[in-house]
């Protein structure tokens, strides 16, 4: 029995918020798993050896001293008067020139997709100013390395690449980005597998029967998980296929995502939920609330169905020029 694919079933599907929770469970060197700071200390490794972060993590990692970090899940961020929550914060400290000083010296900010279509570009750009001027208002001297990690499937598919992009090195200054992948080389899973190969040869302490097995659980999990999203064999049949186009939408300070796909499936997606809308309903709202002035019935009288009606508004919006924008300078 995998205890992570029965919890996955029906409305208790595993979503963003719990794989974070997981991921967020092994990273902190306070949690009862019995790792201490071993799968951190292997993370930021990993991190390391990204490109544009090559030796970020040396000034901790050197040493024989235990970490001292603080891991923070759903942490709420504000920026231009919206808030934003924060997937996982690792906020890693040095000691102070005083007995009871500490220094933050590292805030890893990880931004966390399981599902592709769950990409909004605005997001990771967004999420680190608002970061940044958290660290500006609390210190006279910004003497915190932020570190922006893009936590995604292996795949590559143009919403996720758009999000990642929309950060610019002249955005970051001193600050780094990486693409983490949750399977793959230099993965999450691939962290995972090594430490449980060091446990098997005695190369570290052991960790109990009820840790290593979850443990295994949880790579067969995810490795399903991006099985589905890679092999289209694999895909049950109601899925769409892949995003032909897409176009943003603002309404009530919510932010929706309305794709057309390859098979000319419409869907409208609420980036603040994560979840579908009911779609013919919402193109409709947004018809009215945004006034693109569509008729939504036929010469013939007929109404016209979500297909036809979404195509029109994706169109409306960009030449009428009522989308939003990619906010990328």
């Amino acid at each position: 029995m995998n205890i992570f694919k029965a919890l996955s079933m029906g409305k208790g599907r595993l979503n963003e918020e719990n794989m974070s929770a997981m991921l967020g469970y092994l990273l902190s060197p306070r949690q009862p798993h019995g790792l201490g700071d071993l799968f951190l200390k292997r993370f930021l490794s990993t991190l390391n050896n990204f490109g544009g972060c090559n030796g970020r993590f040396d000034n901790v990692l050197d040493t024989k001293n235990p970490l001292e970090a603080e891991v923070l899940l759903e942490e709420p961020y504000s920026y231009l008067g919206k808030k934003w929550f924060v997937d996982l914060v690792i906020q890693i400290y040095t000691k102070g020139s005083s007995l009871n000083e500490k220094n933050e010296v590292h805030r890893i900010i990880i931004e966390n997709k399981i599902h592709p279509q769950s990409s909004n570009f605005i997001q990771l750009k967004s999420e680190f100013l608002a970061v940044l001027e958290d660290l500006k208002s609390q210190q006279a001297q910004n003497t915190t390395d932020i570190t922006m990690v893009f936590l995604t499937p292996d795949i590559t598919i143009g919403p996720l690449q758009s999000e990642f992009s929309a950060l610019l090195d002249s955005d970051l200054e001193n600050h780094r980005k990486a693409w983490l992948k949750w399977t793959g080389d230099s993965s999450i899973i691939s962290i995972i597998r090594s430490v449980l190969k060091d446990e098997s040869i005695g190369d570290i302490d052991p960790i109990s029967d009820y840790m290593r097995h979850t443990l295994k659980a949880f790579i067969r999990h995810v490795l399903d998980s991006q099985e589905e999203l890679k092999n289209p064999s694999t895909i049950k049949s109601n899925d769409p296929g892949e995003i032909k186009e897409f176009v943003l939408a603002r309404m009530d300070d919510v932010l929706y995502r309305i794709e057309q796909y390859d098979s000319s499936t419409i869907r409208v997606y609420n980036l603040e939920t994560q979840e579908n809308e009911v779609a013919l309903p919402m193109l409709k709202r947004i018809n009215i609330e945004l006034q693109l002035g569509l008729d939504t019935h036929f010469s013939s009288g007929q109404p016209k169905n979500t297909r036809h009606l979404g195509k029109e508004i994706i169109r409306s919006l960009k030449e009428q020029g009522k989308a939003e924008s990619n906010p990328s300078t």
